[in-house]
This record gives structure tokens, C-alpha cells and sequence, in this order.
């Protein structure tokens, strides 16, 4: 009979760590069960304490009774022909000790004396839901496995473009009234394979470079006049001329700016 009822003391503090003691005893003093470190002294003193609080030369006539304090609190319970008594903190979870102390103990008490669960002295059969709250406030909530993260396909990467040709040049000055600042013109042909190579895709900045490493971008456009001297020739505005510190006649290398 006893052993069962000192196996659910004994876990208390398991089912609820902030339930500081524990004990279940009867009216004379005897005792049943007790959290560990429990003394007898203790629950005789207890009881000596409630039968003045009682005026009763026994608990009896106790049924349920709570004291608390600042930090404390201290409830007895009568179930069957025993009393079980537990000493918390106040800031325990009170869902998960009243399970235990109104529901999951006194079953166990009365199963242990072969009492009647079904019609229990001082306390009100169990709803549906009731006893759904009971398991869930001493069941600790089911871990959920982890879902393994499908790995993200990855993007195919983008195709590498080819490496800017480089064509070289002879500079020619063009000037006038209508003749941008801004803009060379060289061979069609150049420009055509400079297109092909890169699949259609449009550009409209080359650079020019010098022999001495200086560099400038710039727009072009393609010669309007095929002349026979016209290959290998960049007419360049005296704007850009000055950039680069060339001059008529030099040579310099030019390559279309692929973003």
C-alpha cells in the first residue's frame, strides 16, 4: 500500500522542482511517505501547528486548507483516511502542483487503499478536460524532430563572357561644328566582331589606351565613310586627344567595355 504512495512522493520534486517538501500522514502522526529530508519532527511539529490553527484535538475536521507568505506557500489536503501536505515556492507553476496535489495523487492514495476512484471522498469526479490538463501540466511537452533541411538547389552559374579583344589603332583627328567632344569613330567591321563575339549584347563605351598607359572611356559610333585608308584608323576629337596626351599619327589600343 505504502510503496506506491512513497514512489509518487518521491518524485515530486521531479514532476515539479519548485515543490520544496512533501509528506503524506495520517491523523495520529504516522507517516506514510516523504520527500527526502523530511524529518519527523517536522510533520509532528506540522501537525501540533494545524490542530491550533483548527482548535480540533486532531486534524480531523481539516479538508483543505493553504498558508502562504512572502515567498512560500503551504497546503493540506485530505484524501481517504490521510493528509498530504506540501511546502512550495509561490511562484511555482500552479496548474502543474494543483494536478498533482488535487488530481494525480489522490488517485494514487486511493488506489492504494482500495478506495472507489470513481466516487472520491471531498473531491469532485474528473471532467474530459480535466484530465487532459492534469497530463499536460506534469508531462513534459514532446520534443518535435528536427526536419532535416533539404538542401537549395544551387543556381547554374552564369556563363563567363569572353576576354575584351583589343584592336590596335592609328589616331586621326576629326573636328567640326556637329562632331561631338565625347565620341571616336573607327571601322564597322571592328565593331560588327566585336558584337559576334559577345552574342549581340550591346556596349556602348570602349577604352583607348596609349602606348604610355594612360586610358580614357568614351562613346563611338562606326565610320560613316568607307575609305580604303579607313583600316586601322580611330578618329578621335582634339578633347580626347588632349586626354590622353597623344597626338595624330600614334598608336593606340582600343577594346570594347563589356559590363
Amino acid at each position: 500500500m505504502a510503496e506506491a504512495i512513497k514512489t509518487l512522493i518521491g518524485e515530486f520534486k521531479t514532476l515539479s522542482p519548485d515543490v520544496a517538501n512533501a509528506m503524506v500522514f495520517k491523523p495520529n502522526g504516522e507517516t506514510i511517505a516523504a520527500t527526502e529530508g523530511t524529518t519527523p519532527e517536522q510533520i509532528e511539529t506540522l501537525i501540533a501547528q494545524l490542530n491550533s490553527i483548527t482548535h480540533a484535538d486532531c486534524i480531523g475536521g481539516l479538508e483543505n486548507l493553504t498558508i502562504q507568505d512572502v515567498n512560500t506557500q503551504f497546503s493540506v489536503r485530505s484524501v481517504s483516511d490521510v493528509y498530504l501536505a506540501t511546502v512550495s515556492s509561490r511562484s511555482v507553476n500552479q496548474k502543474a502542483v494543483e494536478s498533482l496535489t488535487k488530481i494525480v495523487a489522490p488517485m494514487v492514495i486511493r488506489l492504494a487503499f482500495n478506495s472507489d476512484i470513481s466516487s472520491p471522498q471531498n473531491t469532485q469526479p474528473l471532467t474530459d478536460k480535466e484530465a487532459v490538463d492534469a497530463e499536460a501540466a506534469i508531462s513534459p511537452p514532446a520534443e518535435e524532430p528536427e526536419a532535416n533541411a533539404l538542401p537549395q538547389p544551387e543556381a547554374p552559374p552564369e556563363p563567363s563572357l569572353p576576354k575584351p579583344p583589343v584592336t590596335q589603332f592609328m589616331v586621326e583627328r576629326i573636328g567640326g561644328i556637329l562632331v561631338p567632344s565625347d565620341t571616336v569613330r573607327m571601322d564597322s567591321e571592328v565593331i560588327l566582331k566585336w558584337h559576334d563575339l559577345y552574342g549581340g549584347k550591346q556596349f556602348t563605351l570602349v577604352s583607348i589606351e596609349t602606348l604610355e598607359g594612360k586610358t580614357v572611356c568614351c562613346k563611338y559610333k562606326p565610320l560613316k565613310e568607307a575609305k580604303p585608308n579607313a583600316k586601322g584608323v580611330i578618329q578621335v576629337p582634339e578633347k580626347i586627344i588632349q586626354a590622353l596626351d597623344s597626338g595624330v599619327g600614334k598608336l593606340v589600343m582600343v577594346k570594347p567595355v563589356i559590363d
